[in-house]
Parts: structure tokens; sequence; C-alpha cells
């Protein structure tokens, strides 16, 4: 985490929306993690820091939304950044469209990946076969009361945003 960390918490310093909360769960790592942390939440008390025992991303994604305050969720791993109006322009879309639970955009790959990866709009029939949406997307955190959670029980990294996203079309709320 430390090769991308810093990027990652400084593009969450850029955004437009001020009323934000950080959440950096360190899981186990051994690397500078924590001195990066501790920089930013020395500097800003919107961010706050937990050390944990290594127990994986679904663990420690459900455990970030458990400490959280907020209304909205916005997962971001340490090597993702958002452009300065994404919250904004998500959290818009869900106060004004109730039914809306997650909002999501394009991705670009930075560190060990690169490249552009264009989404397209929601498909109910598209996301059954094939994830078409990235880990990174504003969540309303009301979505989680519906019995949603990140599946702590699959064996290979990298399905558990698809599985959220399953479980998600299965509630009240549709996709933006």
């Amino acid at each position: 985490s430390e090769k991308t960390l810093e990027d990652t918490l400084q593009s969450v310093l850029k955004q437009n929306f001020k009323a934000w909360e950080a959440i950096i769960v360190n899981d186990g790592s051994t690397d500078q993690t924590e001195a990066i942390a501790s920089k930013y939440v020395n500097q800003d008390d919107r961010f706050r820091y937990f050390k944990k025992e290594n127990t994986g991303i679904s663990e420690t994604r459900n455990f970030a939304i458990s400490n959280s305050l907020g209304s909205f969720i916005l997962p971001l791993d340490s090597d993702n950044k958002i452009r300065p109006d994404f919250a904004v322009k998500s959290i818009t879309i869900l106060i004004d469209n109730p039914t809306i639970g997650v909002v999501y955009g394009d991705a670009m790959n930075f560190g060990n990946k690169s490249g552009y990866w264009k989404m397209g709009k929601f498909s109910k029939n598209r996301i059954l076969v094939n994830n078409h949406i990235d880990a990174c997307a504003m969540i309303r955190k009301k979505v989680f009361d519906c019995g949603v959670a990140y599946a702590t029980d699959m064996p290979y990294q990298g399905l558990e945003d698809w599985d959220l996203w399953l479980q998600i079309i299965k509630t009240k709320y549709t996709f933006f």
C-alpha cells in the first residue's frame, strides 16, 4: 500500500464535497502504511485510522463500513484515486433519487495497472454474467441495512465487489 496510498489520500483531500470522513484500515500491512496514514490523521481530523490483523479485503471493508458515521460509503483501495467532483456528484444523485443505492463511473488504473475501464450503463442481465462495475462506487449506507455485506467466505479475492452488486440487485435499490 505504501507505493500508492499517498496518492489515494490526496485524492480524498481534493474532494469538492467537504463533509466526508475517510476511514483508513491497515489490514496487517508491514510496510510504511501506518506512517503514511498517521501523517493524514494528524493533518485532518476527517481521517480516522484503524489497525487490525490481516483478515482480507471483504472483512476489512465490512469493518470500515461498520465504523463509518456517514450516510454514504465509497470503498477506496489504496490504489484508487477519485476525481475532485466524484463525491459531490454521486451524493447529489443519491439524495435526489431515493431508490438509487449505487452510483458508479468509469475507472482509470494507476500504479501496477494502467488503462481506462469504461463501465457503461447498468444492465441487470449484464451484471449477472460479468462484473461491469468497479469496487470504487458510491453506495448508500442504508443498502447495508438490507442484509447486504461483502462476502467473507469467497475463496478468490477480486469477486467480492461483484458478489456485493449481485446482492444489491435483490434489494429495492437500483444502480446509476
